[in-house]
């Protein structure tokens, strides 16, 4: 009866308590969710880890550590509740954390993923310091991606008027509106065909076509403009 009480108190707390330093207790095939991850955080209510973050103390003990301490903040070795504490068992914390032994798949928890491990490592290389201007992002495995480059800017011009609101147009009336004299000297007739819809017969010009065309000819038909094609009406 005893026996089986043990038991069942070992498996309910979900933490080896045989678990001393430098002692691995979980199966090496560890399989947790998170294991290789490329994510900058576990999903072990870890809060977010933020590019702008410090490698400070604080940072460690709550984006990186703060998983551990379920376990190792009390009765089980090694202890790593404090800076000092981690300090002193960090061969064995590297060792179990880069080989992916700790957290053990028993408990439930993930492992931790490379930006915690870098950080870990970066952290302590630094002389574990309590304060910090070193940011996270700077470390390869937890930068985020750039953002991509905004489009450029395209502006409203001969060129869009006549690849872009004229092309349908073309086709069937060829140098009739396919050169800017031309086109400038029927402007007024094309937008009445085209905005009745009568014109092309088939396949009626599209919001964003007759918007260039509409804004053209306010312009005065130029053959260069500052207006962005983006801010007319159907062409964002």
């Amino acid at each position: 009866m005893k026996i089986a009480i043990i038991f069942f108190l070992f498996f309910a707390v979900g933490c080896s308590p045989s678990y001393k330093a430098g002692t691995p207790t979980s199966d090496p095939t560890n399989n947790n969710d998170n294991n290789n991850s490329d994510n900058n955080n576990n999903s072990d209510n870890t809060p977010p880890i933020a590019d702008s973050d410090t490698l400070d103390w604080t940072f460690i003990k709550s984006k990186v550590l703060n998983s551990c301490v379920g376990c190792h903040g009390g009765s089980i070795a090694p202890k790593l509740t404090t800076k000092a504490e981690v300090i002193a068992n960090k061969t064995t914390v590297l060792s179990e954390i880069d080989t992916d032994m700790m957290p053990p798949a028993s408990s439930g928890l993930s492992l931790l993923s490379r930006c915690q491990k870098s950080a870990l490592h970066a952290w302590l290389d630094a002389g574990a310091p309590d304060t910090s201007t070193i940011l996270v992002g700077s470390l390869s495995e937890c930068a985020s991606e750039p953002p991509p480059p905004p489009p450029p800017i395209v502006y409203l011009d001969w060129n869009v008027v006549n690849q872009q609101a004229l092309v349908s147009c073309s086709a069937c009336h060829g140098k009739t509106y396919n050169t800017y004299a031309n086109a400038k000297k029927r402007i007024k007739s094309i937008l009445s065909v085209t905005s009745s819809g009568s014109m092309p017969p088939k396949n009626p010009l599209s919001q964003c076509q007759l918007s260039i065309l509409k804004a053209w000819s306010g312009a005065k038909t130029p053959q260069t403009t500052n207006i962005p094609v983006a801010t007319l009406k159907g062409c964002s």
